[in-house]
């Protein structure tokens, strides 16, 4: 991360652009680049000329997301690398969510898929923006551009500018890719085994929204701190009346010991909620049979959950992207669905969906398509076959 006069990017103002004008302590490096414009839409340049600009933008951002992360400002002319005057770019009409739309569309087709990139708008006095890109490293690196051709450039920032990279940094690379879904899965084993271990929850729903900054120590929150400093980041989830202070984060408490009824909201940006099943109102036997209301599940606690996860996650300042998982543990052959004429029952005992990715959970658009993903998991995780209910899915806003 970089301070402007001890300012992130998302405060900084044309005071504090000024500020870069001529100063060497802010000269192009392996975290920063400078560009008059986006190239790729000034119409003075030949069609293929603007083609070209624009493939090489997609590599830039490639080479900083394979890197560790960096900042291009566009709007800002450079003399050798160092800041040299605020030109500005013209927006029409002003409509920023249309221009940033656009950059992210200049983005397709990077592979594995688009990198993560917030876009920052700084007004000028004199109508025009300095749009800012910041680039997030994170564990889905190497990103490459594919053109269609089958030629693939793997590029990297290196100092001020970018280099091909070797093969074995992109096998490296390709490895640590591995990483982030192993320990999240790690994770979740070792709540399995938490509970299991207390013999108290035999039958439960435990749903997760995981913060991509779960595994970068600096960017880890002391969320009870941030509480007492202002109450309205955090407020309890539905059925729960007290914050408590936890070794990890904090507890939500209710105002009776319910039974295995329990949300943490951690401090390295995990949410996570467990709610036990044996609640006739989930779980129920009937005629000797075990019977499960999926429906309510669904809604009542695994929905429910990601709703308050992500407002609360965004809310405290954790990184956009995560992951969203649900474990359900049950009697097998329990029946999932009643109103289903097939009979869907589920078929082991501990059930662990797909980890779902979300690159931005203050999209809604992006969100709502993460949770139709897991709810596809969900229906295949209780068995149930019914083309209607996935039909139905396809229409659903969540958010």
């Amino acid at each position: 991360m970089i301070l402007i006069n001890g300012k992130t990017i998302g405060k900084i103002t044309e005071e504090d652009l000024n500020s870069l004008i001529g100063n060497s302590d802010y000269i192009e490096n392996q975290y920063i680049d400078y560009k008059e414009l986006f190239a790729f839409w000034d119409e003075r340049l030949p069609a293929d000329i603007r083609k070209q600009k624009a493939i090489e933008f997609k590599n830039d951002i490639c080479s900083f997301a394979n890197a560790e992360g960096g900042y291009i400002f566009v709007g800002i002319s450079d003399k050798n690398g160092i800041p040299d005057a605020l030109v500005g770019i013209d927006i029409k009409n002003g409509n920023l969510d249309k221009y940033e739309l656009d950059i992210r569309e200049k983005l397709a087709n990077i592979q594995p898929k688009i990198p993560s990139v917030k876009v920052h708008f700084v007004e000028l006095e004199n109508g025009k923006y300095i749009v800012v890109l910041k680039i997030a490293a994170d564990g889905f690196a190497p990103y490459v551009y594919n053109s269609g051709n089958d030629v693939f450039d793997f590029v990297s920032r290196d100092g001020n500018g970018k280099r091909r990279m070797s093969y074995n940094q992109v096998m490296r690379m390709f490895n640590q890719s591995l990483i982030i879904r192993k320990e999240i899965e790690a994770f979740r084993e070792s709540r399995v085994q938490f509970y299991s271990k207390l013999g108290e929850i035999p039958l439960y729903c435990r749903v997760y929204v995981i913060s991509q900054d779960f595994l970068d120590i600096s960017a880890h929150k002391r969320v009870y701190m941030m509480y007492r400093e202002n109450r309205t980041l955090v407020t309890c989830p539905s059925g729960f009346n007290f914050i408590s202070p936890n070794a990890d984060g904090v507890k939500f408490l209710a105002l009776r010991d319910d039974y295995g009824k329990e949300i943490y909201l951690r401090n390295n940006g995990i949410c996570e909620a467990t709610m036990c099943l044996e609640d006739g109102y989930y779980l129920h036997y009937h005629n000797n049979k075990w019977s499960l209301s999926g429906c309510a599940i669904w809604n009542d606690i695994i929905l429910e959950h990601i709703k308050y996860s992500v407002e609360h996650l965004i809310r405290l300042g954790y990184n956009k992207k995560a992951y969203i998982c649900f474990d359900l543990s049950c009697y097998k052959g329990t029946i999932t669905d009643d109103g289903d004429y097939h009979k869907p029952q589920t078929d082991r005992n501990l059930i662990m969906s797909s980890v779902v990715e979300v690159d931005d959970m203050s999209n809604d658009e992006i969100l709502n398509e993460s949770i139709r993903n897991l709810n596809y998991e969900y229906f295949m995780a209780l068995g149930i076959r019914s083309e209607e209910k996935y039909k139905q899915v396809e229409t659903i806003t969540y958010v």
